[in-house]
């Protein structure tokens, strides 16, 4: 299957500059993402991740740039290749993985010490505490979580870059502002092309 890879702005909000590109996988068929990357065979996501890896340093233009990789994929991608990139990785959780916390602390350390920054995508309340032990360099969360007023203040104290996904207005952005938060994604700064 042909997959193409789209580029997201990710953008500090008061410089108004572009600090990051997200490169979003998107199979070129009527499958949608999730049941392209959902499967229960580690080596076939493995090798649909690393396509898109590939695809995605090979589009890089100079920016830093994110790529997506789940948990499931990671010993993959150190023990499988010496692959890095300026930028970093986003871990996402579409595969069911069996990883420790010890061991994805050292899958983390890893990937930093190949020059990679490793964020944590999509983190909510309950997953917080392990991102933090696990050592990652940023966290990504989606704009409802602002909401919740005591997320925002743990965020705060994890003194971890923070990205805030699905800003798609002025109000969004002046709720993170509000909060404190100074990086964001979302269809305001520009929809994945």
């Amino acid at each position: 299957m042909m997959i193409e890879m789209l580029r997201q702005p990710i953008v500090n909000i008061v410089s108004k500059q572009v600090i990051i590109e997200e490169m979003l996988c998107r199979p070129e068929s009527d499958c949608c993402i999730k049941d392209y990357l959902t499967t229960k065979d580690p080596h076939l996501l493995w090798q649909r991740e690393y396509h898109a890896i590939l695809q995605g340093i090979e589009r890089q233009n100079g920016k830093p740039i994110n790529l997506n990789v789940s948990m499931m994929s990671l010993p993959y991608l150190l023990s499988n290749t010496a692959l890095t990139w300026n930028g970093g990785i986003e871990i996402v959780e579409w595969g069911e993985s069996n990883l420790t916390m010890q061991e994805m602390r050292r899958i983390v350390q890893q990937l930093q010490a190949r020059g990679l920054s490793v964020w944590a995508d999509d983190v909510t309340s309950n997953k917080l505490n392990f991102w933090i032990r696990v050592g990652v360099s940023g966290i990504k969360v989606e704009l409802k979580e602002l909401y919740d007023e005591s997320f925002v203040n743990r965020l705060k104290k994890t003194k971890r870059a923070v990205i805030v996904e699905r800003v798609e207005n002025k109000v969004d952005e002046r709720l993170l502002l509000k909060n404190g938060f100074h990086i964001a994604q979302g269809y305001l700064y520009g929809r994945a092309q």
